[in-house]
C-alpha cells in the first residue's frame, strides 16, 4: 500500500484553502513510485488539477485508472520506460479540488490558477528540475503567473499546436509545452501525434 503520510503537498494546505475561499479542499499526494521533491529530478510535469480518480486513490499518479492517466503512462513508457519514473515529479497547476460529494472534473478558473502560482513556484524552487513540461493551457497559464515573462506571455497567446515541443527559456528554467493527455484533446492531438511530441521533448533533456 502506498504511504500518504509523507504528502509533500500538505505544507500548502492553508494556501490551497485560501484559494478556495477558506473552504476545505482535497490534496492528493505525489505518487511515491515516482521521484520525490528531494531527489534528482529531470522532468517536472505540470498537469491541470486532481480529478475524481486521484481523490479516490489519494495520489497524483499515472497508475490511476482514468483515461488521462492511462494515456500518460502509455506515452511515458514508450518514450522513457517505467524505470525512469524515479527521475520525474508530477504536480498540478492547481493542487487541490473542493471537498464536496461526487466531485466531477472541472477546469480551474483563471483566479484559481493565479492564486495557485505561488504554490507552484515554491515547488519549482524546491525541486530544481532540468526541464518543466507544461501539460496543456492551464499549466502554461500558471507558469505565466509564476514568472511574468514576455516569452511566456507570447506563448499564452499562441495556439498550443504551434509551440508544442519547443523550448521556452525563462530565467534558468527550460519550459516545454505539450498537450494534456485528456481524452478531450484527442480531436486536437491524436495519441500518435502526442507520441511524436513526447519524443521531441525527450531529446531536449539529453
Amino acid at each position: 500500500m502506498k504511504n500518504k503520510s509523507s504528502n509533500f503537498f500538505e505544507q500548502y494546505r492553508k494556501q490551497c484553502e485560501k484559494c478556495n475561499h477558506g473552504k476545505k479542499v482535497v490534496i492528493p499526494a505525489n505518487d511515491p513510485s515516482n521521484g520525490q521533491h528531494n531527489d534528482k529530478i529531470d522532468i517536472l510535469f505540470i498537469n491541470e488539477r486532481p480529478g475524481p480518480t486521484s481523490i479516490k486513490t489519494g495520489f497524483i499518479s499515472f497508475g490511476n485508472q482514468d483515461e488521462s492517466a492511462k494515456r500518460f503512462k502509455r506515452l511515458f513508457e514508450k518514450v522513457f520506460g517505467l524505470k525512469y519514473r524515479k527521475r520525474i515529479f508530477i504536480t498540478n497547476a492547481v493542487l487541490w479540488c473542493p471537498k464536496v460529494e461526487k466531485y466531477k472534473n472541472k477546469t480551474p478558473t483563471i483566479l484559481e490558477i493565479k492564486c495557485s502560482s505561488e504554490i507552484l513556484l515554491n515547488q519549482i524552487k524546491s525541486i530544481k528540475p532540468k526541464i518543466i513540461v507544461a501539460m496543456g493551457r492551464s499549466a502554461l497559464n500558471v507558469l505565466n503567473f509564476c514568472f511574468n515573462e514576455a516569452t511566456l506571455k507570447r506563448a499564452k497567446k499562441t495556439k498550443l499546436k504551434n509551440i508544442v515541443g519547443s523550448v521556452i527559456t525563462v530565467k534558468s528554467y527550460k519550459i516545454i509545452p505539450l498537450f494534456h493527455t485528456s481524452p478531450l484533446n484527442i480531436g486536437n492531438r491524436s495519441e500518435s501525434e502526442q507520441l511524436k511530441d513526447w519524443k521531441k521533448m525527450a531529446r531536449k533533456i539529453k
